[in-house]
This record gives C-alpha cells, structure tokens and sequence, in this order.
C-alpha cells in the first residue's frame, strides 16, 4: 500500500499536537516526571524507537480525529444543508439545484450541486481545469486540515482539564496551556470560517461564470 507522504503529515498533525500537550502535561506533575518514560537512560536507537512510536500513534489519532471532525461538522450538524443555504443566495441559477422527487435527502441538492460543478470542470481546457481543480483542492483541504485541528485543540484542551482536576494540581505550564488552547482554538475556528466562506464564494462565482458560458467563448480558438 503506498501512502503519501502529504496524507501522513495532514492526518499527523492534530495527533501530535494532542500528545504534545497531554503528555507534557501530564509530565509536568512532580512525581511523573522521576517515572516518565523519558527519565530514564536510553540509547540512541531506543529513543529513536520510542520518537518513532510516538509518530505513529500521532497518525492514528489525526486520522481519527479527522473522522470525529467530518461526523461532527457535516452528519450531525447538517453541514451540507448549511452550504446550500448560503450557496441558494450566491448562484444566479437555481436549476443546478433541482432534484426529483426520489432525492429527499438533505443532502441531495448539495449533491446535485456538487455533480454541477464538476460537470462544468470537465468541459474546460486541460489549463484552466487544472487551475480551478487545484485552488478547490486546497481550499477544501486546509478547510478539513483546520478542522480536524480544531478537534485535537479541544480533545486537548480537555485532557489538560482532566489531568490537572484528578491530580488536583494547576501548575504554571498547565494554566499557560489552558490559556494558549483557548487563544489557538479561536484562531483555528476563525480560519476555518474565514476557509469555508472563502470555498463558497469561490465555487458560487465560478459556478455562475461556467453557466454565463464566460470560459467557452475562446475555447476552440487555439486548435490548428
């Protein structure tokens, strides 16, 4: 199985930055810090395996907060019906929308929307197709990479909690995390709305030049 690099790194990310600040916490109370795991004397080579290790369990927890991230924003919240709402008020025209009478989903015109835009992309030059595809791709993954984060700053934001209230101690490094997960998590879900208003513009303006027949009017000019 061959995995890229770029998906290791995205899914990581929010794994390691819940066991920074978990584990740092929990190593901050006095006692833990004589029995961590670092505390000890290792060899190059174990502590070479134990960071490792530490990388991997990293990337299984990103990938599942990635899962809490989509379940939590786009099935139980709605999201896509939120997406519809906003996109009704951008696009000129409504017809991309329609759906039979079989589709009641609440999905289904965001699909549909969706299968639209797509649509569209396909009957574009090889050059602008790549171009739009790929401003797409990056907006909607740093909106899901930000997302996710979001997640691991919350998940650990409760693990500080949880730690400093079964130990009953508030160390300064504890109050310094609480107080800098606090200020992270709204910058992260500031850029997440600023991400996601940004896509919904994006994909509405577009959208409405494809249908205005604005990127056909000069496709056949360059054949020879």
């Amino acid at each position: 199985m061959n995995i890229d690099t770029k998906y290791l790194i995205r899914w990581g990310i929010p794994g390691w930055v819940f066991i920074l600040f978990g584990y740092t916490s929990y190593l901050s109370i006095g006692n833990n810090i004589k029995n961590s795991l670092f505390a000890g004397s290792f060899t190059v080579a174990q502590l070479l395996g134990i960071l490792v290790s530490l990388g991997f369990v990293g990337v299984v927890f990103g990938y599942l907060m990635h899962q809490i991230y989509f379940s939590l924003n786009w099935i139980f919240t709605n999201q896509s019906t939120k997406i519809m709402s906003k996109m009704n008020g951008l696009v000129q025209n409504q017809e991309i929308f329609e759906t039979n009478n079989q589709e009641s989903s609440p999905h289904a015109k965001y699909y549909k929307m969706e299968f639209n835009w797509q649509k569209q992309l396909l009957m574009l030059d090889e050059k602008k197709r790549t171009y739009i595809a790929e401003r797409y791709a990056y907006l909607l993954s740093t909106i899901h990479g930000l997302g996710a984060l979001l997640v691991s700053l919350v998940s650990s934001f409760i693990a500080v909690l949880v730690i400093a209230w079964s130990h009953h101690i508030l160390n300064g490094l504890m109050l310094f995390y609480i107080l800098f997960l606090i200020y992270l998590g709204f910058s992260v879900y500031k850029g997440f709305k600023y991400y996601s208003e940004n896509l919904n513009h994006f994909q509405a303006n577009f959208l409405n030049s494809f249908l205005a027949g604005e990127f056909t009017s000069d496709s056949n000019t360059s054949t020879e």
